[in-house]
């Protein structure tokens, strides 16, 4: 009986748990820093969207202030081309008061119009700014809930990755145990400890087989 061969059993063992031990472990590390950066990136696009949407809400007065300039310029402009004006050919007015009321006229209803355009365009420049921001905050709550989705997702896979990871090694290990079984089976008191199955004094005082006489 060789009395190295349970030594180099157990080393083998040792060295084939060690591998598949330390392949699982790497591989569980991994797949654990790969969920905690998905869900990482899942907290940042939620947190930036979050942002975005309280954003919205800030410095109203100023916002306000330019959605009506916006809108009184858009008042002032004609929607469609005007028809054409009849002419009516009459001569020319000579006098200063003539031409300084028209012109007075033409003012002044170019004042009240755009007087009306500004006061429409500070009348509908909160309600277009709340549309705007509700339209922004529905699209930012279809987001949510699909990153929300794709979260629950994520954990509930982890798991069945989990339990992938764990069978990384799992050669290795199985190797360990045959070893560990044949350092057992030859060691002191094992199955083959006491058996003459690999003594050379034994196979060497056995009888060897003599081959049949063949007939003629």
């Amino acid at each position: 009986m060789l009395p190295l061969l349970p030594l180099l059993f157990t080393l083998g063992s040792t060295i084939a748990n060690t591998i598949g031990a330390n392949q699982a472990q790497k591989a569980l590390a991994s797949t654990q820093a790969a969920e905690r950066a998905r869900q990482k990136q899942f907290d940042d696009e939620s947190f930036a969207l979050n942002t975005a949407a309280q954003n919205r809400y800030t410095d109203m007065p100023e916002k306000m202030d330019t959605k009506a300039t916006d809108l009184a310029q858009m008042f002032n402009q004609p929607t469609q081309d005007a028809p054409a004006a009849p002419v009516i050919t009459t001569p020319e007015s000579t006098s200063g008061i003539v031409t300084s009321r028209e012109n007075s006229a033409v003012a002044k209803a170019k004042g009240e119009t755009d007087a009306r355009a500004t006061s429409l365009g500070k009348l509908r420049s909160f309600g277009d700014i709340l549309g705007d921001a509700s339209r922004m905050q529905g699209r930012d709550a279809g987001q949510l809930g699909l990153i929300g989705s794709m979260r629950r997702g994520s954990q509930a896979v982890l798991p069945l990755e989990l339990e992938a990871a764990q069978s990384k090694g799992r050669g290795m290990r199985l190797l360990g145990d045959i070893l560990s079984a044949g350092s057992f089976a030859f060691g002191p008191g094992g199955i083959l400890e006491n058996s003459n199955l690999f003594n050379p004094a034994v196979m060497r005082s056995s009888p060897r087989p003599r081959p049949n006489p063949r007939l003629n």
